[in-house]
């Protein structure tokens, strides 16, 4: 395997998680494998510009929410202090993820740059207005939109760089990706990184100790995991029967994971090679909250609901590590929890 690149959509809703990076890289490291993580550059502009609506949007329903607060004696509330444009966003961004290093002292993450294959931008737009490949319409406003120019400019920007696209794995969760390489050769497709991450474990497997010892951990660990500790897991799925939005909310609900009651089943555990990190799933049982907000605009304040449920079924996503070789003391926590609705 020469390279992992990672989509723009290879994260969670389209947005960049360094901490799945951090973790891909220390299975790498784990398995002392001669493998480079890949991003073209497009994905860059495109997670900035997520990231940068995301903010935007944030700094709006705050600032609005301060007014209100003010208006009722409650003060403090200060403006979201948020001036970076996309471009200063796009250049933190790529310092964020090329500060990620091998073991060997190599640099972890390589950011295919378009600038040194200007053809595969050039490539992109033709497929884009000519609708080959990636290229299609879809429909925005009731308009008919052309797009696709960024997916497959990325993906000529893999083909470019890899010795062979056999060896290269495309972590994406596009659809377009099949219709982009059907004609050719094509690299390994993955949905996402956390299906990566068991690739490269599977590669070469850890002891049957530590197998048992990561069974043991998960078992005793997930349970105790605070509200805190399970914030960084990204939730997924649908929402549990019961648990529905409000018909008139102009906010997506906000699933929190107050704990985890009982762990159900442990499955698929991948261990590297030198018994350092893990991977499995998890049959759980959760207590979660769910919150609705909806902007009043002839009020012009938020108002909000939460509801409570215990006993919500979900697959864990679990990672692990090795507090030593010798004792063989592993932690466990979540990575992503995927709701079964």
């Amino acid at each position: 395997m020469q390279a992992i690149v990672l989509d723009t959509n290879s994260g969670s809703n389209g947005f960049l998680n360094l901490e799945q990076i951090r973790e891909l890289v220390d299975v790498i490291n784990a398995q002392e494998l001669v493998v480079e993580i890949w991003i073209p550059e497009p994905a860059l502009w495109e997670w900035a510009e997520h990231a940068h609506n995301l903010a935007l949007t944030t700094k709006k329903t705050t600032e609005a929410a301060a007014r209100r607060l003010d208006a009722s004696g409650v003060e403090g509330f200060a403006e979201v202090a948020y001036t970076w444009s996309i471009a200063e966003l796009v250049e933190h961004l790529e310092e964020k993820v090329t500060d990620f290093w091998l073991d060997d002292g190599r640099q972890a993450v390589v950011v295919l740059d378009l600038g040194n294959h200007a053809e595969a931008a050039v490539a992109g737009i033709r497929d884009q207005v000519l609708k080959l490949g990636a290229g299609r319409t879809k429909s925005d406003k009731g308009q008919a939109v052309k797009t696709g120019a960024s997916d497959s400019a990325s993906w000529r920007l893999v083909e470019a760089a890899a010795d062979s696209l056999g060896r290269v794995v495309l972590v994406t969760a596009d659809r377009d990706a099949d219709q982009h390489f059907a004609d050719g050769d094509a690299p390994v497709l993955l949905k996402d990184i956390w299906a990566a991450k068991e690739a490269l474990l599977r590669l070469q497997n850890g002891s049957e100790l530590a197998f048992d010892l990561v069974d043991q951990a998960i078992r005793e660990d997930l349970p105790r995991l605070s509200e805190r500790q399970l914030h960084r897991a990204t939730v997924a799925g649908g929402l549990p029967p019961g648990l529905l939005p409000r018909r008139d909310s102009n906010y997506d609900p906000v699933v929190r994971v107050l704990g985890i009651d009982r762990v159900v089943n442990v499955d698929d555990i991948e261990v590297s090679r030198r018994d350092e990190t893990a991977t499995a799933l998890a049959l759980v049982e959760l207590r979660v909250s769910v919150d609705f907000l909806r902007w009043d605009p002839d009020s012009e304040s938020l108002e909000s609901d939460t509801v409570e449920e215990s006993g919500v079924e979900a697959l864990a996503q679990v990672s692990a590590e090795s507090g030593g070789i010798q004792n063989r003391d592993w932690s466990a926590w979540v990575s992503q929890l995927d709701l079964r609705a």
